[in-house]
Formats: C-alpha cells, sequence, structure tokens
C-alpha cells in the first residue's frame, strides 16, 4: 500500500470512529514518513483517545522536533503530561503553546484546569478569566470561573 492510501485509509478509520484501526494505520504511517509531523500528532492524539497517554506524549515530542511552531501539537503534549502526573512539564507545554497562540480558549481552559491540580486558586481563576474574555460562550471556563469567585 503506498503512502497516500495509508494516509486515506487512516483518515477513513480515524472519522469512522474507528480508533484502534486509524492507530494502527497512523503508527505504520509514521514508520514510513518519520518526518511527518501532522501523522505524529494525529498518532499522539488518537492514542491519547485510547487513554495510552506515555504514547501520546512520546508521538507528541517526535511531531514537536518536526513543527515547533505548531501550538495544538503542545496543548495535546500538555493534556498527556497532566493525566501522567508531570504538571510542571505540562505548565512548560501550555505555555509554549500560548506564546504560539495567546488566543486559544482551549488552551487557556486547559492551563485553568492545571493551576486547579496544582492547588493554585489565583492562576487557575486568571486562566479561566482570559478565556472567557476571549470566548464568552466557553461554559467550562465561565462555569468554572464562577465556582473560584464563589468559594
Amino acid at each position: 500500500m503506498d503512502i497516500n492510501e495509508l494516509r486515506n485509509r487512516a483518515e477513513q478509520h480515524y472519522r469512522s470512529g474507528r480508533l484502534p484501526d486509524a492507530l494502527d494505520a497512523y503508527t505504520r504511517l509514521c514508520k514510513q514518513t518519520p518526518g511527518d509531523a501532522q501523522a505524529w500528532h494525529m498518532q499522539a492524539a488518537i492514542s491519547g483517545m485510547l487513554g495510552q497517554y506515555q504514547q501520546t506524549a512520546d508521538c507528541c515530542e517526535r511531531a514537536i522536533a518536526l513543527a515547533p511552531g505548531a501550538a495544538s501539537i503542545y496543548t495535546n503534549y500538555a493534556s498527556a503530561l497532566i493525566e501522567l502526573s508531570r504538571h510542571n512539564d505540562a505548565l512548560d507545554a501550555l505555555e509554549k503553546a500560548l506564546e504560539l497562540n495567546p488566543a486559544d480558549t482551549n488552551t487557556q481552559t486547559l492551563l485553568g484546569r492545571l493551576h486547579l491540580l496544582m492547588e493554585n486558586q489565583t492562576r487557575a481563576a486568571a486562566a479561566f478569566r482570559e478565556a472567557f474574555r476571549s470566548a464568552p460562550d466557553n461554559a467550562e471556563a465561565a462555569s468554572s470561573l464562577a465556582r473560584l469567585l464563589l468559594d
């Protein structure tokens, strides 16, 4: 199977919700095209959906090395690091993601959740406030900020 066929198959599996098949196809695609940051990022994302957080982190590291300016990779990396209880590393990844894309409300919201895990309510509130300011329809940011302000 050529690379384009493999990529198409991986995307079809992913869109159809066949995540183990999609992960297998993206894993094979990464082996055949090790310089493809998007393939590594997709492998990372699907690994995360399947609860394979160390694999997610490893794939994100590969993707970051290939595309260091892609903010979304850092955000996904941080999500995996949080699941692995590597909070300080996750904080570094989120700060880098926000440096690259300061208006990303999903990253701001994840930063707020991380600060809550790290028991820093002041910084959590600031992150949720920034996410809410950027996107007032962000329900998680609004409800999390409200809970912090009412406590």
